[in-house]
Protein backbone atom coordinates (compact mmCIF):
# COMPACT_ATOMS: atom_id res chain seq x y z
CA UNK A 1 0.00 0.00 0.00
CA UNK A 2 1.47 3.39 -0.98
CA UNK A 3 2.39 5.93 1.66
CA UNK A 4 1.09 9.45 1.08
CA UNK A 5 3.48 12.13 2.30
CA UNK A 6 2.45 15.78 2.62
CA UNK A 7 5.80 17.01 1.31
CA UNK A 8 4.32 18.88 -1.70
CA UNK A 9 1.98 20.77 0.65
CA UNK A 10 4.73 21.49 3.19
CA UNK A 11 7.03 22.78 0.46
CA UNK A 12 4.28 25.08 -0.84
CA UNK A 13 3.44 26.35 2.66
CA UNK A 14 7.09 27.26 3.21
CA UNK A 15 7.66 28.50 -0.36
CA UNK A 16 10.50 26.01 -0.64
CA UNK A 17 11.76 24.26 -3.77
CA UNK A 18 12.84 20.62 -3.95
CA UNK A 19 16.36 21.92 -4.60
CA UNK A 20 16.31 23.87 -1.34
CA UNK A 21 14.95 20.78 0.46
CA UNK A 22 17.93 18.82 -0.88
CA UNK A 23 20.41 21.51 0.20
CA UNK A 24 18.90 21.97 3.69
CA UNK A 25 18.98 18.21 4.24
CA UNK A 26 22.76 18.31 4.04
CA UNK A 27 22.74 15.66 1.33
CA UNK A 28 20.62 13.17 3.30
CA UNK A 29 17.90 13.62 0.66
CA UNK A 30 19.28 13.25 -2.86
CA UNK A 31 18.27 15.84 -5.43
CA UNK A 32 16.28 13.25 -7.38
CA UNK A 33 14.44 12.09 -4.27
CA UNK A 34 13.71 15.69 -3.29
CA UNK A 35 12.09 16.32 -6.68
CA UNK A 36 10.06 13.09 -6.47
CA UNK A 37 8.93 13.99 -2.95
CA UNK A 38 7.93 17.45 -4.10
CA UNK A 39 6.09 16.22 -7.15
CA UNK A 40 4.41 12.97 -6.17
CA UNK A 41 4.10 12.66 -2.46
CA UNK A 42 3.09 8.98 -2.81
CA UNK A 43 5.60 6.17 -2.27
CA UNK A 44 5.76 2.47 -1.48
CA UNK A 45 8.69 2.90 0.89
CA UNK A 46 10.54 5.78 2.51
CA UNK A 47 13.80 5.31 4.38
CA UNK A 48 14.20 6.33 7.97
CA UNK A 49 17.08 8.60 6.95
CA UNK A 50 14.81 10.52 4.57
CA UNK A 51 12.05 10.81 7.18
CA UNK A 52 14.52 12.11 9.76
CA UNK A 53 15.93 14.60 7.26
CA UNK A 54 12.41 15.80 6.42
CA UNK A 55 11.65 16.21 10.11
CA UNK A 56 14.82 18.25 10.58
CA UNK A 57 14.37 20.44 7.49
CA UNK A 58 10.74 21.23 8.32
CA UNK A 59 11.65 21.63 12.01
CA UNK A 60 8.97 19.24 13.23
CA UNK A 61 9.15 17.37 16.50
CA UNK A 62 7.37 14.26 15.16
CA UNK A 63 6.97 12.68 11.73
CA UNK A 64 3.17 12.29 11.89
CA UNK A 65 2.49 15.62 10.09
CA UNK A 66 4.07 14.12 6.95
CA UNK A 67 1.40 11.48 6.48
CA UNK A 68 -2.14 11.61 5.14
CA UNK A 69 -4.63 8.86 4.45
CA UNK A 70 -4.64 7.53 0.89
CA UNK A 71 -7.65 6.29 -0.96
CA UNK A 72 -7.45 2.66 -2.03
CA UNK A 73 -7.77 2.43 -5.80
CA UNK A 74 -10.14 -0.25 -7.01
CA UNK A 75 -9.12 -2.48 -9.86
CA UNK A 76 -5.36 -2.14 -9.43
CA UNK A 77 -3.01 -2.89 -12.29
CA UNK A 78 -4.50 -4.89 -15.09
CA UNK A 79 -8.08 -4.32 -13.93
CA UNK A 80 -10.41 -1.81 -15.46
CA UNK A 81 -11.47 -0.31 -12.12
CA UNK A 82 -14.45 1.27 -13.85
Amino acid sequence: MPIRLRVPELLAERQMTPYKLHKLSGGRISLGTAYRLGRQGEFKTVSRTVLEALRDVFELEHIEPFFTATAVKKGGKGGSGE
